[in-house]
């Protein structure tokens, strides 16, 4: 399922980010937060380092951007920019 995230999801946001597409920013957004508020370990290791750890960089460029994302989303993104500093 990784080959999933990584081949489609991950760069259909990336574009979606880029083309400052805030209809489907929302709609993913949203996804995502859905399965982290499932609390289940292999969803969150998936949205963390196939997701997450793939557009943080794009995140980092808008400020605006972490306004698309729900509570449980923006802790990770949170951890992920403390450990890349």
């Amino acid at each position: 399922s990784y080959g999933v995230w990584c081949d489609i999801f991950v760069p259909y946001f990336r574009e979606c980010i880029l083309s400052k597409n805030a209809n489907e920013i929302t709609k993913m957004a949203k996804f995502l937060e859905n399965l982290l508020e499932k609390k289940d370990n292999y969803a969150d290791e998936v949205i963390t380092f196939s997701v997450l750890e793939s557009i943080i960089d794009l995140i980092n460029l808008d400020e605006k951007l972490i306004l698309f994302f729900g509570d449980n989303t923006k802790k990770i993104i949170l951890e992920l920019n403390s450990i890349y500093e």
